[in-house]
């Protein structure tokens, strides 16, 4: 998507003009974007570095934002994505 699309799918999203729902890739979500108009963050890829999800999940607690947002993360039982979430939960106990 080039960036003038971008910016008019996201400013459409922040108008609240039809636009209900914003499919990201954490990368695309991670990188300039300010969503304080969202208020549900659904995590459907786990990422080995919890500082990606972080940032991505920050482009909608910013200062702006009105509503409360809720964050739900979907992991696979029984696969790498669940250890990886249970690795990288207890690395960061001991920190």
């Amino acid at each position: 998507m080039s960036q003038q699309k971008r910016a008019e799918v996201v400013n459409t999203f922040k108008m609240g003009q039809g636009t209900n729902v914003l499919l990201l890739s954490l990368r695309a979500g991670g990188v300039g974007l300010n969503l304080t108009t969202a208020s549900q963050v659904f995590m459907m890829d786990p990422w080995w570095s919890f500082a990606v999800e972080a940032q991505a999940i920050d482009r909608v607690h910013r200062m702006g934002q009105t509503s409360d947002v809720m964050v739900h993360r979907f992991v696979v039982e029984g696969t790498v994505e669940e250890r990886m979430v249970h690795t990288i939960q207890a690395r960061k106990k001991f920190m």
